[in-house]
């Protein structure tokens, strides 16, 4: 059996299967298996094609292995030298730069193949061996994953008590989320950017801006959940190392966590926007699911983002379109009318950088590859973009409500100049600059007709709805320490307290 070619195969099935693992918690069965036949399918065309071609299985195996490891390692390598300079000539500027790389290396592995007069059976078995334990690897892994996470399934539901007995159906609420918004002092000092037009904007319209805004956590995931539950993703009292009640916990805090099932409690709708970033791109257990564009599905998303199919398929004007259907679709929501909870969350002005500020969009093909401290301009572009559109909605909302909603209006975590590019330490060993930019954030609120004594200017977003809940509902939330946690996207819960360092008289 050894002697049979078959790793070509399964090295097309792991970037799909190392997916599944690192995200199964939100990913269906039925997407991998699809996912990994079209993969392997694919794998078994280009093999025969170049068995023809050598007239060697083995030979075409071992081509067709570099061929893949070129076609899905494409899009890291994009993002990894996009804009770097080797020996004073070789600029990367493009992705084609990168394909004709990938096609000088496949050209001379095509060359030494047809050269080299060996019998490569022997490569053929080691390989096999190799490759077969990488499954079974993956294999093992997942389903243990998988147990663990059945096992340790904690319903996030509210505790008694903590639901008010008024069943009397009031505001709307809006959570509308801006990715990596910069606070104001940081656009201040890393971008040379005054946003005091955008703050007067939303101090006119009667919100309260949290001037020494914090985020609770440096990632996505990990701010989303702890906002949407209320609670921090980990346990403060256990220390920094696991998650607060199991392995797939942070994605089911943003989808059924207390905020939602407090509001569904009241009889609200939960209204979600399908997006680009797999926390937020499928919400199952939202009452309305509202699609922008094509439906997207993460394991293709994923495999266009990492493979040459990244230049095959321009999706810059896809996301513009779907971003900008967000846009108009929130205008809308009010004439819906029912009571609604909405979670709106937008990629801006987090990279890709697709947008201008007048908002037209980008065409260089590489753009959305851009690290922001290469392209400063481009951060600050979407971000004036963003803010455009946000007073639009936020006018429409205000205007079309028959009662004056909640809205809050927060970025998960702040920009990331100094992480990405400063080369002082980066992910693993930020210095304080760093922490700074990336956990100062933005967060304003518009609570009409309501007592706001509890609002305070270094409220972080652990305490945003306990706050909220306290005002409108007669809860009895009890506002946590306010504490800033930070842990790198290769370990998510190996979280050092920052909070001392990120305070706003740092």
């Amino acid at each position: 059996m050894l002697k049979r070619v078959i790793y070509p195969f399964i090295l097309a099935a792991s970037p799909v299967l190392v997916y599944y693992y690192q995200h199964l918690e939100f990913l269906s069965p039925f997407g991998l298996i699809l996912s990994v036949l079209v993969s392997v399918l694919f794998a078994f065309l280009v093999y025969q094609g170049f068995k023809y071609v050598f007239k060697d299985a083995h030979r075409a195996a071992i081509f067709v292995s570099f061929f893949l490891f070129c076609f899905f390692i494409h899009g890291h390598a994009t993002d990894t030298l996009y804009g770097q300079e080797f020996f004073g000539w070789i600029h990367f500027s493009r992705q084609r730069h990168l394909l004709t790389l990938w096609a000088v290396i496949l050209m001379v592995v095509g060359v030494v193949l047809f050269v080299i007069p060996w019998n490569l059976v022997k490569v053929t078995k080691v390989f096999n061996m190799a490759c077969i334990v990488l499954l079974l690897t993956l294999c093992v892994a997942t389903g243990f994953k998988r147990w663990k996470l059945d096992v340790t399934f904690q319903e996030y539901s509210l505790q008694e008590g903590e639901v008010t007995r008024s069943k009397k159906l009031v505001r709307d609420i809006y959570f509308i989320v801006m990715d990596s918004y910069a606070n104001s002092k940081t656009l201040k000092q890393v971008f040379d950017y005054d946003n005091q037009d955008f703050e007067d904007y939303l101090k006119n319209k009667d919100f309260y801006i949290v001037s020494e805004a914090r985020s609770n956590y440096a990632s996505t995931i990990l701010s989303l959940s702890s906002t949407l539950d209320m609670r921090y993703a980990h346990d403060p009292n256990k220390g920094t190392g696991t998650p607060q009640d199991a392995v797939g916990g942070p994605y089911d805090m943003i989808a059924n966590g207390r905020v939602v099932n407090f509001a569904k409690s009241l009889g609200y709708k939960f209204f979600s926007f399908q997006t680009d970033w797999i926390g937020t791109h499928l919400i199952r257990e939202a009452d309305y699911e509202i699609m922008c564009g094509a439906f997207h599905e993460p394991y293709l998303d994923y495999l266009t983002d990492i493979s040459m199919l990244r230049y095959v398929i321009d999706n810059s004007a896809d996301k513009a379109d779907r971003i900008n259907c967000m846009f108009d679709e929130l205008k809308e929501l009010p004439k819906y009318k029912v009571p609604k909870f909405v979670l709106a969350h937008f990629l801006l002005p987090h990279p890709p950088y697709v947008f201008k500020r007048n908002g037209d969009v980008h065409e260089e093909e590489t753009l959305i590859n851009d690290k922001v401290c290469m392209v400063k301009e481009h951060y600050l572009e979407q971000l004036i973009y963003t803010n455009r559109q946000m007073k639009q909605v936020i006018e429409e909302i205000l205007s079309k409500s028959r009662m004056k909603p909640i809205i809050i209006l927060a970025s998960d975590h702040g920009s990331d100049v100094h992480l990405e590019c400063a080369g002082e330490g980066g992910w693993r060993n930020p210095p304080d600059k760093a922490l700074q930019e990336r956990m100062r954030s933005f967060n304003a609120l518009y609570l009409p007709e309501v007592d706001k004594s509890e609002l305070y200017q270094t409220m972080t977003p652990v305490n945003t709805f306990r706050v909220v809940l306290n005002a409108y509902f007669g809860t009895d939330f009890r506002i946590l320490d306010d504490r800033s946690y930070f842990s790198n996207y290769e370990a998510f819960y190996k979280l050092d307290d920052v909070t001392d360092r990120v305070l706003y008289d740092k």
